[in-house]
C-alpha cells in the first residue's frame, strides 16, 4: 500500500476533479443554450440597463427641471436666510421660509410623481395636488413677507 500523498491517491483525485470540471462545463453550456442572455445578468436580477430602459424622456426632463428648481430655489432660500440672520428683519425670514416651502413643494411633488406613483396605484392628480398645495402655501408666505411691518 502506497503512503499518503503519493501518485496512487493523487491519480484518483485528478480523475474526480476532471469529472467535476466536465459536469460544470456541461451544465454551463446547456444553461447557456436554453437561457441565453439571462446568464449574464448580475446576481441581483436587476441590471442598470433594465432600470434605465423603463425611464421615458419626459421623466428625465422632469427630473432635470426639478433638480434645477432645487438648486435655484435653494440658492434663493439660502441668501434670503443669510440676509435675515444679518438684519433680523421678519420680512426676510418670512421670505426665506416661503421660498423654502415653494422649493420643497416642487422637488417633493416631482419625486412623489416619479417614484411613488410609478410603483403604487396612485393617480397622477395626487402628486400634482401635493405640489400645488405646497406652492400655494409658499407663495402665501412670500406675499405675507411683502406686507409684514417691522
Amino acid at each position: 500500500m502506497p503512503p499518503c500523498g503519493t501518485a496512487a491517491t493523487t491519480g484518483g483525485s485528478e480523475a474526480r476533479d476532471d469529472a467535476v470540471t466536465r459536469t460544470r462545463r456541461d451544465a454551463q453550456s446547456s444553461a447557456g443554450a436554453t437561457v441565453g442572455a439571462a446568464t449574464r445578468r448580475p446576481a441581483t436580477g436587476i441590471g442598470v440597463r433594465t432600470v434605465i430602459s423603463h425611464v421615458s424622456g419626459a421623466e428625465i426632463a422632469v427630473a432635470a427641471t426639478k433638480t434645477l428648481t432645487l438648486v435655484l430655489g435653494g440658492l434663493i432660500t439660502y441668501h434670503s436666510y443669510r440676509a435675515y440672520r444679518r438684519t433680523a428683519a421678519r420680512q426676510l425670514g418670512a421670505l426665506a421660509l416661503g421660498f423654502a416651502i415653494v422649493t420643497a413643494g416642487a422637488v417633493l411633488g416631482g419625486t412623489f410623481h416619479l417614484v411613488v406613483s410609478r410603483y403604487m396605484d396612485v393617480p397622477l392628480t395626487v402628486p400634482i395636488l401635493f405640489e400645488s398645495a405646497l406652492t400655494a402655501t409658499g407663495l402665501t408666505v412670500v406675499l405675507y413677507s411683502l406686507y409684514v411691518r417691522r
